[in-house]
């Protein structure tokens, strides 16, 4: 099993899986880029995240797992309703570095990246509260790189 990690991500973004276009069309694989038309919604980040993936050989093929960690300002946009609906929704998502390079989290089928939320009960040095966030993704597919049409 080898582990890789794509540093320095400033910005996750999400959409629902519904709601994406992704070009080529063609069946997608480890090392495609791919481009993506959507609406993406930024997450109020603190600081940045991290992104570690894992393959794993398996009878069936490689497996990728995908962890994206971060932690989220606790704002009335990213109310629990929000986080309720990021849970229990089929959502894709976006995350770019501070290269301005862009990867995609998910496809527009199944498996879908799921999220934790963790209330984070240390208060920010600025005195704001803080949610940590975990998004998984178990598929046959690392992170995708997204580049422009």
């Amino acid at each position: 099993m080898e582990t890789f990690n794509l540093p320095g991500i400033c910005k996750v973004e999400f959409l629902h899986a519904a709601s994406i276009t992704l070009y080529p069309k063609q069946h997608l694989h480890p090392g495609a880029t791919i481009s993506v038309i959507g609406i993406f919604t930024k997450l109020p980040m603190v600081g940045n995240a991290s992104i570690n993936y894992t393959n794993e050989d398996t009878d069936a093929g490689t497996v990728y797992n995908t962890v994206i960690s971060g932690t989220l300002l606790d704002r009335p946009d990213i109310s629990q309703s929000v986080r309720d609906q990021l849970i229990k929704g089929n959502y894709v998502y976006k995350v770019t570095d501070l290269h301005k390079n862009s990867y995609l989290v998910g496809t527009d089928k199944r498996p879908y990246p799921m999220i934790v939320f963790i209330p984070n009960s240390d208060k920010l040095p600025s005195g704001v509260r803080a949610i940590d966030f975990t998004i998984n993704w178990r598929s046959t597919l690392p992170p995708l790189k997204i580049v422009a049409l």
